[in-house]
C-alpha cells in the first residue's frame, strides 16, 4: 500500500474467495511482487515486457488470463499465481478486490478468448469488472 501502511496478508483473502467461487481444487499462489518480478512473469508468455508499461498498467496479475497461453500446464493442474505490485493499494478493500478480479480470471479461463480476438477479450474483461463490483464483501477470516 501507498505510504507506511502495511500490506495487508493474501492468504486468508485468497482462501475466502477460493472456497466461495469454488475453487477448492486450485492451488492458488499469492505474493507480493516488485515492478521487475512482474516484468519477468509478463515475460513467461512473451506478453508485455516494456517496464513503463508495466508500471503504469498492471498492478496485478494471474497466470489465468487467458486460454490460449504459451505455457497452459499449470492451469491445466490447477494451479495459479496472483501477483500484486507492492505499493500500487491505497487500503486493503483495494487490495481485496483486485484479488476478487484476478480469481474471476482463473474461474473463467477456460473460456476466454484467444489474444488475437480483441472485441472477446475486452467482453470478458467487462464481465470480470461487473461480477467483482457486484460480490458482497468478504466475511472477516
Amino acid at each position: 500500500m501507498k505510504g507506511a501502511k502495511a500490506e495487508p496478508a493474501l492468504d486468508p483473502i485468497v482462501a475466502h474467495w477460493q472456497e466461495k467461487f469454488r475453487l477448492r481444487d486450485w492451488r492458488i499462489t499469492p505474493r507480493w511482487a516488485t515492478l521487475e518480478e512482474l516484468t519477468a512473469f509478463f515475460a513467461e508468455d512473451e506478453d508485455e515486457t516494456d517496464p513503463a508499461k508495466i508500471a503504469k498498467q498492471a498492478c496485478a496479475v494471474t497466470d489465468a488470463s487467458h486460454a490460449d497461453q504459451w505455457d497452459s500446464t499449470g492451469l491445466e493442474n490447477r494451479t495459479a499465481r496472483i501477483l500484486l505490485k507492492r505499493g500500487a493499494f491505497d487500503n486493503a478493500a483495494e487490495v481485496e478486490r483486485t484479488i476478487v478480479h484476478e480469481m474471476l480470471h482463473i474461474l473463467l479461463w477456460p473460456i476466454a478468448p484467444k489474444d488475437t480476438d480483441a472485441m472477446r477479450r475486452i467482453l470478458l474483461e467487462q464481465i470480470i469488472n461487473t461480477l467483482e463490483e457486484i460480490l458482497p464483501g468478504r466475511s472477516k477470516p
